[in-house]
């Protein structure tokens, strides 16, 4: 419980700041459903991110969620909201995730949607302030 301090302090809001803030998170997720199947079941995958984020209120997050590395969008008072469009090598299929983070308890959603039969994953968990996993293939 003492992590989520850090977290909040780390994520303090920068309108009065012009510079940039990074912060390194280990994520953990609690539970998963799979739009496939329509079913939903505990999950304990797990992923790092960077967050980084500017006074101009642009957000980057830097993840190993596997398919989508990198993510683009901007953040609020309350959280940073992040895309990742890739088209995949095989059968040129196109896919997308959402990667949103709390910045207040520390709380994520990442959705992974596309494919041939456009399916969709939703995962959330808690972030907390931690270190680089390496980077999947």
């Amino acid at each position: 419980m003492k992590a989520l301090p850090v977290l909040l302090i780390a994520l303090l809001p920068l309108q009065a700041r012009a510079e940039e803030i990074q912060l390194t998170l280990s994520c953990r997720s609690e539970n998963v459903y799979d739009g496939q199947t329509k079913q939903e079941g505990p999950s304990s995958e797990s992923f790092s991110a960077i967050v980084r984020m500017s006074g101009s209120e642009d957000a980057s997050i830097e993840a190993t969620t596997g398919f989508c590395p990198n993510y683009e969008r901007s953040f609020s008072e309350l959280e940073v909201v992040a895309t990742c469009y890739r088209t995949a090598v095989v059968g040129d299929s196109n896919h997308f995730a959402f990667l949103v983070i709390n910045r207040v308890s520390g709380a994520f959603d990442l959705t992974n949607a596309g494919g041939p039969a456009h399916t969709a994953q939703r995962y959330t968990g808690h972030c907390t302030p931690g270190k680089k996993l390496p980077l999947e293939n």
